[in-house]
C-alpha cells in the first residue's frame, strides 16, 4: 500500500508555537509512516504558487482551508479576541469548551422529503449541545475557532453521527444521512485517519455537505472532489446562491446535490427575479444529473412554487421540523399536498386549490368556472366549522375533497358528483380526523372513494343517497387502500349506498389491514368484480364488522374474496335486526366469513339471511380453510349454492360449531363432499325452529346431543 502524503500550509514555520505543532505533526507521521511536507501558506505565496507547489504534491490531504483542514489559526490573535469578551461571553466560551472536552454534542435529524413521492428521502443531521443554556450551534462554531478547536466539533459531529446511525439502523432504514463539514476545521492525520476509516465503513450511508462560501480554487475544489469520490461519499454543494456561486463552481464540484440557499425561497412566489434565478438552478441540476434541494421551506407557497418548478427535494419546518428521534414519515397532510404540487408540475399547468375554509358553502357550479381541481377544508387550521359541498344535477366536477389534519367538522355532500384522479380518492381526510358526512340528495364518486386513516374517524349520516364507481387495478370504496388499515367508520344515514369495485384486487368498504366497521342503518348495495375481493371487511388481518338496522345486498364475482369479513385474517361479523343478501362466484369464496383466516366468528340474531354461492372451494358461512363459530337465534337463513367443494357452514379446517336456535333455516347445496358441513356432530346443535337441509337433492339430517330438534 502506497505511503500517505500530508501537505501542511503554516503561517510562520519560525515561531515558537508552529515549530511546536509542526514537530509533533513530525513525529507522529513518522510513527505511522505518513509523510509529512510542509509548506508556507498562501500569505507567504501567492495563490498560484501555493495551489502549484500542492498540486506537484499530489498530496491525500490537506492541512489547509476548505479541505477537512485549515490554515493554523494565529496564536496572539485567539488570545487577544478572547480577552476582549464580555463576561456572559467568557461564560458561554467555558460552556463551549466543556462540551468539547466532554463530547456533550447530540444531534436532531430533520427529514428531507421526495418532491416526487411525498415520503421522507434522507434526514439532515444538525447539531445541538447537550449542556449550558442558550449554546446555539452558531455559538459553538464561534468559540471554537475562537479557540481553534473546529477540528474538535468536525471529528466529534462525524463520529458520533455515524455512531448514531449504528446505533438505529432500523429507524434510518435505507435513508441517506447529510452532515456538515465545517470550512476551516483543522484535523491532525490521527483524527483524519480515525474519520476516514468511519467515512468509508459509511459510505452508502452518509452525504457530506460542503458550504459554498469563498470562491475556491481549482485545486482546492480538485482535493475535495478526489477525496470523496474515492471514499465513495455523495457530496452536497450547501448554501447554493450565495456568495461567490457560480455555474463554474458547479461545474468543478459536480456533486450529487446542489442545496439552494434559503435566501433565494424566502417569499419566492412573490419574487420573479428569484423564480427565474432558481429555476435556472433546477434545470441546471436536471441537465446534470444533479438532484436539487430547496431548502429552508417555510411556507405552503414557497413550497408550491419549489416543486412546481421541478425541484428533487426539499427541506424546511414547513414540511418536518428537526426532531432527536428519527421520524418514519411525513405528515399525510404534507405528502398530500406535495403530490398535488407534482401532479402540477407534471401537468405543466397550475390546478387551483379552492380554500373552503372561508365560506360554509362551496358551490360546484361556480367552481367549475375556474377549473378548481382541489377543495381543501381545514388549510388554515382554524377552528373546524361545516362546509357543504353542493351540485346540480348533470354536472360533474372534477374537484377532489381534502381535509386537513386535526379536523372535527361537519361536512355535507348535497347533489355532488366528483370525479377523482384515477386512483385517488374523492374525499380525502387526513391524519387525526373526525369527521362527520351528512349525504343530502344523490351524490356520486367516481375514480376514487372515501380515504379514512387509521387514527381519523368517520360518520356518515343523513337521508341522501351515495353512488360510488371504481374501475382500477387496486381501489377502495370507503376506507384505506389494501396496504393500509382504515380508521372507525359508522354509518348512520337512512338512505342508500351503491358502491361498484372492478379491477384487479378490490374492497367496497374496508381497508387492506382492517379497522372497525359498524353499519347502523342505512341500504347498501354493493358489486365487486375483481380478481380478488372483499364486499365489507378488510383483505390481510381481522376483519370486525357489525350491522344493525340496514339492508345489505351483495354481488360478489372473483377469483378469492368475501362477501363480509376478511379474505386472510380472522374475522368477526355480527348482525342484529337486519337483511343480508349475498351471491357470490369464484374459486375461493366465503359469503359470511374467511377464506384463509384461522376463525370466523360470525352472529346472527332477529336477522334475515341469504348466499347464494357457485364456485370451487366456497363456503357460506365461516372460514374456508379455519375453524368456525356461528351461533343464529331467531333468525331466517337461506343457503343455495353449488361447487365441487361446496359447504353451508364452516370450511375444511378444524374447530367448527355451530348453534342454531328458534329459527327458519333453509340449506339447499350441491356438492360433491356430500355433506353441508365438515363439524363433527356433537358440534352442531339445532333447537327448535323450522330446519330443512338439503344435499344434492336428498334431505340431510343432523342429530343433536340435546333439545327439541324439528326437521322437515
Amino acid at each position: 500500500m502506497a505511503k500517505k502524503v500530508f501537505a501542511l500550509l503554516t503561517d510562520d514555520r519560525t515561531a515558537k508555537d508552529e515549530a511546536g505543532f509542526i514537530q509533533e505533526l513530525s513525529d507522529f507521521a513518522a510513527s505511522r509512516d505518513i509523510e509529512l511536507k510542509v509548506l508556507p501558506s498562501v500569505d507567504k505565496l501567492t495563490e498560484f504558487e501555493a495551489g502549484k507547489a500542492i498540486k506537484d504534491l499530489e498530496a491525500d490531504a490537506m492541512i489547509y482551508s476548505g479541505c477537512f483542514g485549515s490554515v493554523i489559526s494565529k496564536s496572539e490573535i485567539r488570545r487577544q479576541n478572547i480577552e476582549a469578551l464580555s463576561e456572559e461571553e467568557t461564560a458561554e466560551l467555558n460552556a463551549v469548551v466543556k462540551i468539547l472536552d466532554e463530547n456533550l454534542l447530540t444531534y436532531h435529524f430533520q427529514p428531507i422529503i421526495s418532491a416526487v413521492t411525498g415520503q421522507i428521502f434522507a434526514y439532515e443531521a444538525l447539531m445541538r449541545a447537550k449542556y449550558g443554556e442558550g449554546i446555539t450551534p452558531v455559538k459553538i462554531l464561534k468559540y471554537a475557532e475562537m479557540l481553534g478547536r473546529l477540528g474538535d466539533v468536525e471529528k466529534a459531529t462525524f463520529l458520533n453521527i455515524m455512531r448514531t446511525i449504528d446505533d438505529n439502523k432500523s429507524a434510518f432504514s435505507d435513508k441517506l444521512v447529510f452532515i456538515n463539514s465545517i470550512p476551516g476545521a483543522r484535523l491532525l492525520p490521527d483524527d483524519y485517519l480515525d474519520i476516514e476509516a468511519a467515512l468509508i465503513a459509511h459510505a452508502g450511508d452518509i452525504v457530506v455537505e460542503i458550504t459554498e462560501q469563498t470562491e475556491a480554487d481549482e485545486v482546492t475544489l480538485r482535493a475535495i472532489k478526489r477525496r470523496y469520490e474515492q471514499l465513495g461519499i455523495g457530496l452536497a454543494l450547501d448554501d447554493y446562491g450565495t456568495g461567490y456561486s457560480n455555474v463554474m463552481n458547479l461545474l468543478q464540484y459536480m456533486p450529487a446535490y446542489v442545496k439552494i440557499d434559503r435566501s433565494l425561497l424566502t417569499e419566492i412566489d412573490k419574487y420573479p427575479k428569484k423564480q427565474r434565478f432558481v429555476r435556472e438552478i433546477i434545470e441546471f441540476c436536471q441537465d446534470n444529473n444533479i438532484m436539487s434541494l430547496a431548502e429552508g421551506v417555510e411556507t405552503w407557497r414557497e413550497l408550491r412554487m419549489v416543486v412546481r418548478m421541478g425541484v428533487d427535494l426539499v427541506q424546511g419546518y414547513y414540511t418536518a421540523m428537526p426532531s432527536p428521534e428519527i421520524v418514519p414519515e411525513v405528515e399525510s397532510d404534507i405528502k398530500r399536498e406535495v403530490l398535488r404540487y407534482r401532479d402540477e408540475y407534471k401537468a405543466g399547468k397550475k390546478q387551483p386549490v379552492y380554500i373552503a375554509d372561508d365560506t360554509g358553502r362551496v358551490n360546484l357550479s361556480t367552481l367549475a368556472k375556474s377549473s378548481y381541481s382541489c377543495i381543501l377544508i381545514g388549510k388554515d387550521e382554524r377552528e373546524s366549522k361545516d362546509i357543504t359541498i353542493s351540485g346540480a344535477q348533470g354536472l360533474k366536477s372534477n374537484a377532489h375533497v381534502e381535509i386537513a389534519a386535526n379536523n372535527n367538522g361537519r361536512i355535507t355532500l348535497e347533489n355532488a358528483h366528483l370525479m377523482g384522479a384515477q386512483g385517488k380518492a374523492c374525499v380525502e381526510l387526513g391524519e387525526n380526523c373526525n369527521v362527520t358526512l351528512v349525504l343530502l340528495g344523490d351524490n356520486r364518486l367516481e375514480k376514487g372513494g372515501i380515504l379514512v386513516p387509521e387514527n381519523s374517524t368517520l360518520k356518515i349520516m343523513g337521508g341522501g343517497n351515495l353512488t360510488i364507481v371504481l374501475d382500477a387495478q387496486n381501489s377502495y370504496g370507503i376506507g384505506n387502500d389494501l396496504s393500509s388499515a382504515n380508521g372507525h367508520i359508522t354509518f348512520l344515514q337512512d338512505g342508500v349506498i351503491n358502491i361498484d369495485v372492478k379491477g384487479n384486487s378490490g374492497i367496497a368498504i374496508g381497508s387492506g389491514n382492517g379497522g372497525q366497521i359498524d353499519v347502523k342503518r342505512g341500504k347498501y348495495y354493493l358489486n365487486v368484480n375483481c380478481g380478488f375481493g372483499v364486499g365489507v371487511g378488510c383483505f390481510y388481518n381481522k376483519a370486525v364488522v357489525n350491522i344493525s338496522d340496514c339492508e345489505f345486498e351483495q354481488n360478489i364475482a372473483v377469483t378469492k374474496g368475501v362477501g363480509i369479513g376478511s379474505l386472510e385474517g380472522d374475522s368477526e361479523i355480527s348482525a342484529t335486526n337486519s337483511s343480508l343478501k349475498c351471491e357470490a362466484e369464484g374459486s375461493e369464496v366465503s359469503a359470511y366469513g374467511s377464506v384463509d383466516g384461522n376463525m370466523s366468528c360470525v352472529h346472527f340474531y332477529d336477522a334475515s339471511v341469504a348466499a347464494e354461492l357457485r364456485g370451487d372451494y366456497i363456503t357460506a358461512i365461516g372460514s374456508v380453510k379455519g375453524g368456525t363459530d356461528y351461533c343464529q337465534e331467531r333468525a331466517t337463513l337461506r343457503i343455495g349454492g353449488s361447487g365441487s367443494h361446496a359447504l353451508a357452514f364452516g370450511g375444511f379446517g378444524e374447530g367448527i360449531k355451530i348453534a342454531i336456535s328458534d329459527s327458519d333455516t333453509s340449506v339447499d347445496i350441491m356438492t360433491a363432499c356430500q355433506r353441508d358441513t365438515n363439524a363433527d356432530p356433537e358440534n352442531v346443535i339445532i333447537k327448535h325452529g323450522r330446519n330443512r337441509f338439503m344435499v344434492n337433492g336428498y334431505p340431510y339430517e343432523h342429530y343433536v346431543d340435546y333439545g327439541e330438534y324439528k326437521g322437515e
